[in-house]
C-alpha cells in the first residue's frame, strides 16, 4: 500500500526552451533581524521544503551613495525605497 507521501516525479522546472528556473526573494521590510530563507509546509504526514537565496534590500543602507551613483536600475530603486523608508515616520 503506497503512502501519501510516497515520491512522485515532479515535472522539470525549467521554461518551454529548457532555461533553469530559480526563486529569489527580495525584502523590503524594516525588520534587520528577520530573514527568511525558506518556506515549510507539513500536511497529512508529508513535508514539504522550498529554499531560496535572499536580497534584504535593508543591508545595502550603508550603500546608499553607491546606489544612487550607479547606473543598474536595481541600484536606483533600492536607493529610492532607502530614502522613502528613511523619510517614513
Amino acid at each position: 500500500m503506497r503512502s501519501q507521501c510516497d515520491e512522485v516525479p515532479l515535472p522539470s522546472l525549467t521554461t518551454p526552451n529548457a532555461q533553469p528556473i530559480a526563486s529569489l526573494a527580495v525584502l523590503a521590510d524594516q525588520g534587520a533581524g528577520w530573514k527568511p530563507d525558506g518556506f515549510d509546509l507539513e500536511q497529512l504526514g508529508c513535508t514539504h521544503r522550498f529554499r531560496f537565496p535572499v536580497v534584504k534590500l535593508l543591508d545595502y543602507a550603508d550603500r546608499l551613495a553607491a546606489l544612487e551613483a550607479g547606473a543598474n536600475p536595481f541600484a536606483l530603486i533600492n536607493a529610492a525605497h532607502l530614502l522613502h523608508d528613511a523619510d517614513a515616520p
